[in-house]
């Protein structure tokens, strides 16, 4: 009887020991999946930023591109109103907005030193 309880108590340690054993293993594989799984959010998150980069990077393109050609026609027309007001004798700061027109041109060269400075960043 002493003999048969010895063999249990050893069998019951033995199976202790085993799910210790397989408790440090699920442990382990928890560990894993929560590691997996978070790696999948980071890459997820840098992909959306990289999507954000993009969008950003292309509309500040195109507002730089709508800038320079706005600045074009802006000079032009500051030209052209310099001239007939030099023609006609007068200010060019009393032809109409002219003044004004020289104030956003200032605006959209700040557009295309923002869009360098964004490059540069990028």
């Amino acid at each position: 009887m002493k003999e048969q309880r010895r063999v249990y108590e050893a069998l019951a340690q033995a199976r202790k020991e085993e799910l210790s054993s397989e408790k440090v293993e699920l442990s382990v594989v928890a560990d894993i999946d929560r590691i997996v799984n978070e790696i999948t959010q980071v890459a997820q998150d840098a992909a959306n930023v990289r999507t954000a980069v993009a969008r950003i990077f292309n509309d500040s393109k195109k507002a730089t591109q709508d800038a320079r050609k706005a600045k074009s026609n802006a000079e032009k027309v500051i030209s052209e109103a310099e001239r007939a007001a030099k023609d006609l004798g007068v200010s060019p700061d009393s032809v109409g907005k002219l003044s004004t027109l020289r104030k956003r041109l200032n605006l959209l060269e700040n557009i295309e030193e923002y869009h360098n400075k964004l490059m540069k960043a990028i």
